[in-house]
């Protein structure tokens, strides 16, 4: 019986923070083939994986590892400053 209230509580959640409901997670992580959307990395558990969204409009994206999620979090999903740090690493990863 607790799987089920985990279950309700979850979803219920998952509808108030992004609007959609535990089936449309399931339905995304196996259109995903259970990967990262970014990395491509097979997501180990379910605490490791993230549904992405838009912070500013509120939209989800798809579903992101932690580190992939993270990542564009500390980039704050800005476009130059991901681009600005791909310029970083090219100057500097050229004598590999």
């Amino acid at each position: 019986m607790q799987h089920i209230k985990d279950k309700v509580k979850y979803n219920r959640l998952l509808k108030h923070r992004y609007n959609i409901t535990l089936n449309e997670v399931i339905n995304m992580k196996s259109k995903q083939k259970n990967k990262c959307s970014i990395c491509k990395n097979n997501f180990k558990n379910t605490k490791g994986m993230h549904i992405d969204h838009c912070h500013t409009f509120g939209k989800v994206r798809s579903l992101l590892c932690s580190t992939c999620n993270q990542g564009l979090g500390s980039f704050r999903d800005d476009i130059k400053l991901l681009k600005l740090a791909i310029n970083y690493l090219n100057k500097y990863n050229k004598g590999k």
